[in-house]
């Protein structure tokens, strides 16, 4: 673990140009159980957890320093892995029954006060049993408002084995979209649609797509994955089963990026990536049965795609409201 956050550290200091003797003040992760810490950090690496409140209680009875405006933390998740650092804005010392909604919204984990109240009611009771102390409404909350300064660097790419590909290497990684309008060809025109959703993938979606993902490995096919560091931030994946007519194709599997990365490039270095490896098994076009919001659809265009000249029946028929694409290789 020391090593890990050593390693995390400087590369934090070289790649933000900061004092090579600079320190950190410490090394953690959120709460008590593996799913908070990774929920956690999740919503502090999407931008929507800035702030944590702990027991001034528990602090004097650790004995630890109070936290101090401008220091620098590294936070990972449950099992120690750096994933970013953050920098205190703002220490605040209140009782627990003065915190207003105002205050603990900025933890970006509850919708209202009373799920709040109920969930550090809950979380500081535990700890108080066993540090020693009893939680009160009177208790002092130490309240930290935090910035992250720092996900890692440069992205790194690499393909990625069977054994690398499991539930806990998507921990940090958020696949959302909110969707509003979707292509559909209608009198052979395509035309953007109303037909708003939101996709959001949880713990049965991973579980299904590190199946896939593993498959896809053993059976001669390749998964990319894009890191952050040491997070994953994106993904791509290829089957090894030409199909076609002419048995041109290939398919383009999978394709993502998370949330709070899109727009940097990731997504086309992935592409690009995959079709290399197309190309080099001897495949003549990539084919993507893809997600038909016109926000990836206009990822897919500005990569050279474009409709398929024949559709697979066997997905035009399992999601017939994909758009059904391909890109040459050669």
């Amino acid at each position: 673990m020391n090593e890990k956050a050593e390693k995390f550290w400087q590369d934090f200091l070289r790649d933000t140009g900061r004092d090579q003797n600079l320190r950190y003040s410490e090394c953690f992760h959120f709460e008590l159980t593996e799913y908070w810490a990774n929920e956690l950090l999740r919503l502090v690496l999407e931008g929507r957890k800035k702030a944590t409140s702990s027991s001034l209680w528990g602090y004097e009875l650790e004995g630890d320093k109070l936290p101090q405006k401008g220091e620098l933390s590294i936070v990972t998740d449950w099992s120690g892995e750096p994933k970013c650092v953050i920098e205190t804005t703002a220490v605040t010392i209140i009782p627990f029954k003065d915190i207003t909604y105002e205050i603990c919204s900025r933890e970006g984990e509850d919708d209202d006060l009373k799920s709040w109240q109920d969930g550090h009611r809950a979380f500081f009771t535990e700890e108080g049993r066993e540090l020693g102390y009893e939680f009160s409404e009177d208790m002092p909350v130490i309240f930290q408002d935090f910035q992250v300064v720092y996900k890692g660097g440069e992205i790194k790419y690499t393909e990625l084995k069977a054994e690398d590909i499991n539930t806990e290497l998507f921990s940090a990684f958020r696949r959302h979209q909110v969707v509003e309008k979707c292509m559909r060809k209608i009198d052979g025109e395509w035309k953007a649609i109303d037909n708003p959703f939101v996709e959001d993938w949880g713990e049965k979606e991973y579980e299904y797509l590190v199946k896939c993902l593993i498959s896809t490995v053993e059976t001669g096919g390749v998964v990319f994955g894009a890191f952050q560091a040491s997070r994953l931030v994106g993904f791509a994946s290829a089957e090894s089963s030409f199909f076609g007519s002419r048995e041109q194709y290939l398919e383009l599997s999978s394709i993502h990026v998370t949330e709070d990365l899109r727009g940097h490039g990731i997504g086309k270095k992935l592409f690009r990536l995959i079709a290399g490896w197309a190309k080099e098994k001897g495949g003549e076009k990539l084919y993507i049965s893809s997600h038909s919001s016109v926000e990836s659809q206009s990822f897919y265009k500005a990569v050279g795609c474009t409709e398929a000249e024949e559709y697979s029946s066997y997905h035009a028929e399992k999601e017939p409201c994909d758009c059904q694409l391909e890109f040459k290789l050669r």
